[in-house]
Order: structure tokens, then C-alpha cells, then sequence
């Protein structure tokens, strides 16, 4: 599976260390050095990863909010570059979840890196729908059993074709049996509906039993689902603040 990075740096030694660097984890990387083309780029395409030069206060300050507010790479792990460590919190505070010491080396990079990585994989493998038909049959308070079809699966929930049209952000029970006659029950909320009863509902009450049921099935029938990231063996915590943490790793 392809994963995408997006670099926001106007420095190209700094870019060609980030991309080569990025390559080693499998993410391949585009490189833009103002602010109107990367934000056009995360409204036209998804990015997995966004870094930006926290230190360019014209590019920083539009780009972390906006990657939040993009239509295509609005869950994009970002990570600002710094040179001062006294920014660590001010960065963390504008929206970035790992932050990369200038100036960047391959082995700084490799380190820090390592866990952004790690954390979109995590990411896209709870987010990552297999298309799939099955019965299910959903409950929810003051209301008949309704039947639907399951249209595709993931950790983190699915999407259904409800004989019934559903209402945003409604709770409900699902039950449903996997292609093995697995049974499945779970709690969710209707993330979004439309009038044909088509929605997409979001687990919020899924056992480890049953994540394990869900998870070891997608597995089987989506070679394409990432493997689990290797973890990281040792961290150190060094900065910490309401908008994130800072930890340095084993390089």
C-alpha cells in the first residue's frame, strides 16, 4: 500500500534528506515551497503525511490549520521542522503532532521519523475498508429491528444500505455474521446518512474480543490492509503540553 507525503520546505537540501529518508519507510514524498499550491494540494489529493518549516512563519501559520480544514488529507500526520526547542510547545499548540530538529540529517531524520511513520500506518489500517455484502440488523431505542446490508468493513466501522433511513448521530446496535458465520455485535453512531438509507456508521463500543474477530478477518481478505508497525522499543518524553508531546527516540 502507497502512502504519500507532502514537504513544505523552501530549503533543497533539507527536502532531498526528508524524501530519501521517507523512502526508507516505504512513503514516497512531493515537495512544494509556498503556501497557495500546498494547500490546493491537500484539498486535491490525499495526503499521509504533511512536514512543514515550522521556522517559515508564512508557511506555518496557514499551513497546519489548513491541513485540518483540507477535503482530502484532513487526518494527514503533520510534522513541523525547528531549529529553536524553545518552539517545541508553540509548535505542538499549532497543530503538529511530532516536531523534526534542524538541521536535518539523515540519522536525526531516520529517528524522529520513525514514529510519524508508525502512527499513519496505525492509522490507516483502523480506517481501511474492505468492500463486502453481508446481512446485518440494526436496534436502536423505541424502534422495530431493522434490517440492511453491510457495503464494506474496517476496524473502525462500515458502511450499511439501512431499509430504513438513519439519522446523524444516531446510537444503535449492529449485529452481523462474517462470511465464517462469526457472529458480531457492536455499538455504533451514524457518522453520516442520506435519504436512500445508505450511511456510514462509526464503532464506539467494540470488545477486544471482537476487535480481534474483525481485525484477523480483514487481514485475511485485504492483502492490501498494512501489517502493524513495529514498535518503538525506548522513548524518552522531553516536552509535553495540551497540543501534543515531544519524545526522542533510539535512532
Amino acid at each position: 500500500m502507497k502512502f504519500e507525503a507532502l514537504l513544505i520546505v523552501r530549503d533543497e537540501a533539507t527536502a532531498e534528506v526528508l524524501s530519501r529518508v521517507l523512502g526508507t519507510f516505504q512513503v514516497e514524498s512531493e515537495r512544494c515551497s509556498n503556501a497557495e499550491e500546498a494547500l490546493q494540494k491537500l484539498d486535491d489529493k490525499r495526503f499521509d503525511a504533511v512536514l512543514v518549516d515550522f521556522d517559515d512563519s508564512s508557511l506555518a501559520s496557514r499551513i497546519l490549520p489548513g491541513v485540518r480544514q483540507s477535503s482530502a488529507s484532513k487526518n494527514a500526520v503533520t510534522v513541523s521542522l525547528l531549529a529553536d526547542p524553545a518552539n517545541v510547545r508553540s509548535a505542538f499548540g499549532s497543530g503538529a503532532n511530532f516536531v523534526l530538529y534542524k538541521p536535518v540529517s539523515s540519522d536525526g531524520a531516520r529517528a524522529s521519523l520513525r514514529a510519524a511513520v508508525a502512527l499513519l500506518k496505525r492509522e490507516r489500517r483502523r480506517t481501511f475498508r474492505v468492500p463486502v455484502q453481508l446481512p446485518v440488523t440494526l436496534n436502536w431505542p423505541d424502534s422495530p429491528e431493522v434490517e440492511g446490508i453491510m457495503l464494506d468493513l474496517s476496524e473502525d466501522g462500515m458502511d450499511v444500505l439501512s431499509a430504513q433511513p438513519l439519522q446523524g448521530s444516531q446510537s444503535l446496535e449492529i449485529h452481523f455474521s462474517l462470511p465464517d458465520l462469526t457472529q458480531v455485535g457492536v455499538k455504533g453512531q451514524v457518522a453520516w446518512a442520506n435519504t436512500n438509507g445508505q450511511a456510514g456508521i462509526q464503532f464506539v463500543e467494540l470488545g477486544d474480543k471482537e476487535r480481534e474477530i474483525v481485525g484477523s478477518w480483514l487481514t485475511a481478505n485485504a492483502p492490501d490492509v498494512p501489517a502493524d508497525p513495529e514498535p518503538l522499543t525506548q522513548c524518552k518524553l522531553s516536552d509535553l503540553s495540551l497540543g501534543g508531546c515531544y519524545v526522542e527516540t533510539e535512532s
